[in-house]
């Protein structure tokens, strides 16, 4: 793969009842199935602030490996997810383009990947998304500012991994609706110490930074623990 991978999240609560049993059909085979199809790599997190409770975030080649008749075909046959859907509220799944990284891993694209190894580019113990709508005269400022100022400033704090600032794609998933912004910054780290160093607020302090946010709506913080894989 020439390009890096789509971004593909879905976020949902899950009602008390099922959350157990939902728990482990996603880590073993939800997780397996969509490998399976074609997706690159599968990583669950669970919110620590901010909704909704439960994030899972894939890797995968473009969205059109959502349309495929094999995609549909293995949904439809999954009698358990089935079983369980009408615990999962909340839902907005979400397929972005990655406009601009920095610090992100390499992702692996080996074949046959099993569930309990589903990791991909994301593989952080704790991450940071913020999803927003820009009202820019351009997107590009949104993506310069991040570029030349934000990232390095924010990567520069304790625990720091990786950032990522993805736009929505105007193919979406083919039945799952989509509630989120149009984009979505991601932030990698390894400990939440990294929300009390100064060069965080210091990067979100600047002249630069103070008119991104001025032009920044419907904006939702999350930060995230990752439940699988371990």
């Amino acid at each position: 793969m020439s390009h890096n991978p789509y971004i593909y999240t879905v976020r949902f609560d899950l009602d008390t009842e099922i959350e157990a049993e939902a728990n482990q059909w996603a880590n073993t085979s939800h997780i397996q199935d969509l490998l399976d199809v074609g997706i690159l790599s599968a990583v669950r997190y669970k919110s620590i602030k901010g909704n909704q409770d439960y994030l899972h975030i894939y890797e995968i080649p473009d969205p059109e490996t959502l349309h495929t008749k094999t995609y549909a075909e293995t949904r439809n046959r999954d009698e358990t997810g089935a079983k369980l859907r009408h615990g999962f509220t909340n839902h907005s799944a979400s397929v972005y383009k990655q406009v601009l990284t920095n610090g992100i891993a390499k992702t692996h694209h080996e074949q046959n990947k099993i569930s309990k190894d589903s990791w991909g580019s994301i593989r952080s113990p704790f991450l940071i998304t913020l999803r927003m709508d820009v009202a820019l005269p351009e997107s590009k400022d949104l993506i310069l500012w991040n570029k030349i100022e934000h990232f390095p400033k924010i990567l520069d704090a304790k625990g720091a991994i990786s950032a990522r600032l993805c736009i929505k794609t105007e193919k979406q998933h083919p039945t799952s609706n989509s509630r989120d912004p149009e984009w979505i910054a991601i932030y990698e780290i390894n400990n939440l110490d990294f929300m009390k160093d100064p060069k965080v607020a210091e990067a979100n302090s600047t002249e630069w930074a103070s008119k991104i946010h001025e032009a920044t709506k419907q904006s939702n913080l999350n930060i995230l623990e990752r439940i699988h894989p371990k």
